[in-house]
């Protein structure tokens, strides 16, 4: 039952980067809202 095609990989790849990039920008604007961003440059 497990069939992996190129693009099937291919999709979860950029499935995972999707998902990277969201919590990267889910952190940022946390972040932001924290007040905590130059405290978190300088650590």
């Amino acid at each position: 039952m497990f069939e992996v095609e190129g693009g099937e990989i291919y999709n979860r790849i950029s499935q995972l980067k999707n998902m990277e990039e969201e919590a990267d920008k889910a952190a940022k604007e946390w972040l932001e809202q924290s007040g905590d961003r130059l405290m978190f440059r300088n650590w």
